[in-house]
Protein backbone atom coordinates (compact mmCIF):
# COMPACT_ATOMS: atom_id res chain seq x y z
CA UNK A 1 0.00 0.00 0.00
CA UNK A 2 1.61 3.00 -0.77
CA UNK A 3 0.98 6.15 1.77
CA UNK A 4 2.21 10.08 1.28
CA UNK A 5 4.63 11.43 3.99
CA UNK A 6 3.23 14.30 5.28
CA UNK A 7 6.42 14.52 7.85
CA UNK A 8 9.98 13.39 8.88
CA UNK A 9 8.10 10.61 11.65
CA UNK A 10 9.92 8.19 8.84
CA UNK A 11 12.87 10.33 8.06
CA UNK A 12 15.38 7.52 9.57
CA UNK A 13 13.82 4.19 7.96
CA UNK A 14 13.63 6.08 4.54
CA UNK A 15 17.35 7.28 4.79
CA UNK A 16 18.15 3.46 5.24
CA UNK A 17 16.47 2.60 2.06
CA UNK A 18 18.07 5.34 0.04
CA UNK A 19 21.00 3.94 1.39
CA UNK A 20 20.12 0.44 -0.08
CA UNK A 21 19.13 1.86 -3.10
CA UNK A 22 22.44 3.53 -3.91
CA UNK A 23 23.91 0.32 -3.26
CA UNK A 24 21.71 -1.76 -5.37
CA UNK A 25 22.07 1.00 -8.59
CA UNK A 26 25.84 0.97 -7.59
CA UNK A 27 26.17 4.75 -7.41
CA UNK A 28 28.97 5.89 -8.81
CA UNK A 29 28.77 9.37 -6.57
CA UNK A 30 29.83 8.67 -2.99
CA UNK A 31 27.44 10.08 -0.05
CA UNK A 32 27.95 9.58 4.01
CA UNK A 33 24.84 8.32 5.76
CA UNK A 34 23.84 11.80 7.18
CA UNK A 35 24.25 13.38 3.31
CA UNK A 36 21.71 11.06 2.45
CA UNK A 37 19.68 11.64 5.46
CA UNK A 38 20.13 15.45 4.59
CA UNK A 39 19.20 14.83 0.89
CA UNK A 40 16.00 12.27 2.47
CA UNK A 41 15.16 15.62 4.69
CA UNK A 42 15.35 18.17 1.57
CA UNK A 43 13.14 15.50 -0.45
CA UNK A 44 10.43 15.18 2.45
CA UNK A 45 10.57 19.27 3.14
CA UNK A 46 10.31 20.83 0.29
CA UNK A 47 8.16 21.66 -2.34
CA UNK A 48 9.61 19.97 -5.73
CA UNK A 49 9.08 16.25 -4.82
CA UNK A 50 6.24 14.05 -2.96
CA UNK A 51 8.05 11.40 -1.01
CA UNK A 52 5.11 7.76 -0.52
CA UNK A 53 6.42 4.63 1.60
CA UNK A 54 4.97 1.51 0.07
CA UNK A 55 3.67 -0.57 3.19
CA UNK A 56 2.92 -4.43 3.42
CA UNK A 57 0.89 -4.49 6.87
CA UNK A 58 2.88 -3.14 9.57
CA UNK A 59 6.24 -2.82 7.24
CA UNK A 60 7.73 -0.09 5.43
CA UNK A 61 9.03 -2.15 2.71
CA UNK A 62 9.88 0.61 0.03
CA UNK A 63 9.52 4.33 -1.26
CA UNK A 64 8.96 6.38 -4.38
CA UNK A 65 10.33 9.72 -4.41
CA UNK A 66 8.45 12.26 -7.60
CA UNK A 67 9.49 15.42 -9.11
CA UNK A 68 6.36 17.33 -9.64
CA UNK A 69 7.36 19.98 -11.03
CA UNK A 70 8.15 18.17 -14.14
CA UNK A 71 5.82 17.37 -17.25
CA UNK A 72 5.18 14.60 -17.44
CA UNK A 73 5.97 13.62 -13.78
CA UNK A 74 9.53 12.22 -13.01
CA UNK A 75 10.06 9.62 -10.87
CA UNK A 76 13.07 10.26 -8.86
CA UNK A 77 13.22 7.19 -6.83
CA UNK A 78 11.59 4.12 -5.91
CA UNK A 79 13.06 1.26 -3.94
CA UNK A 80 11.30 -2.00 -2.87
CA UNK A 81 13.97 -4.41 -0.43
CA UNK A 82 15.15 -6.80 -1.86
CA UNK A 83 13.27 -9.47 0.06
CA UNK A 84 10.25 -7.93 -1.53
CA UNK A 85 10.73 -7.85 -4.76
CA UNK A 86 9.68 -10.07 -7.39
CA UNK A 87 5.94 -9.84 -5.83
CA UNK A 88 4.56 -7.19 -7.31
CA UNK A 89 4.84 -4.51 -5.02
CA UNK A 90 6.53 -2.18 -7.59
CA UNK A 91 4.48 -2.53 -10.36
CA UNK A 92 1.37 -2.16 -7.76
CA UNK A 93 2.85 0.92 -6.21
CA UNK A 94 3.36 2.70 -9.84
CA UNK A 95 -0.32 1.94 -10.62
CA UNK A 96 -1.30 3.59 -7.22
CA UNK A 97 0.78 6.56 -8.28
CA UNK A 98 -0.71 6.62 -11.91
CA UNK A 99 -3.80 6.83 -10.56
CA UNK A 100 -3.00 9.26 -7.59
CA UNK A 101 -1.64 11.53 -10.37
CA UNK A 102 -4.46 10.47 -12.46
CA UNK A 103 -1.28 10.08 -15.19
CA UNK A 104 -0.25 7.05 -17.41
CA UNK A 105 3.55 8.91 -18.09
CA UNK A 106 6.11 9.24 -15.72
CA UNK A 107 10.08 9.95 -16.67
CA UNK A 108 12.38 7.83 -15.29
CA UNK A 109 16.26 7.49 -15.56
CA UNK A 110 18.32 4.13 -14.51
CA UNK A 111 21.75 3.64 -14.21
CA UNK A 112 22.70 1.99 -17.91
CA UNK A 113 24.73 -0.81 -15.45
CA UNK A 114 21.47 -1.67 -13.28
CA UNK A 115 20.16 -4.40 -15.57
CA UNK A 116 17.64 -5.49 -12.87
CA UNK A 117 16.18 -1.86 -12.92
CA UNK A 118 15.90 -1.92 -16.47
CA UNK A 119 14.32 -4.97 -17.57
CA UNK A 120 11.81 -3.86 -14.59
CA UNK A 121 10.76 -0.63 -16.04
CA UNK A 122 10.61 -2.14 -19.68
CA UNK A 123 8.34 -5.00 -18.15
CA UNK A 124 5.77 -2.99 -17.07
CA UNK A 125 5.93 -0.84 -20.25
CA UNK A 126 8.54 1.91 -20.00
CA UNK A 127 10.69 2.40 -22.86
CA UNK A 128 13.95 3.62 -23.74
CA UNK A 129 13.72 7.62 -24.94
CA UNK A 130 17.14 9.20 -24.27
CA UNK A 131 21.01 8.02 -23.61
CA UNK A 132 23.20 10.42 -21.01
CA UNK A 133 26.46 10.40 -21.73
CA UNK A 134 29.36 11.48 -19.01
CA UNK A 135 32.88 11.91 -19.44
Amino acid sequence: MLREETNLENLRILTEMNIGLRAAEQMDNQMSESEVETRMKDFISGTQYRVFSIWQSSDAIGYAVIDVTRKPLYLRQLFISEEYRRFGNGTNALADLCKLFATDHFDVEVMSWNTEAIKFYEKIGFKKRVVGLRS
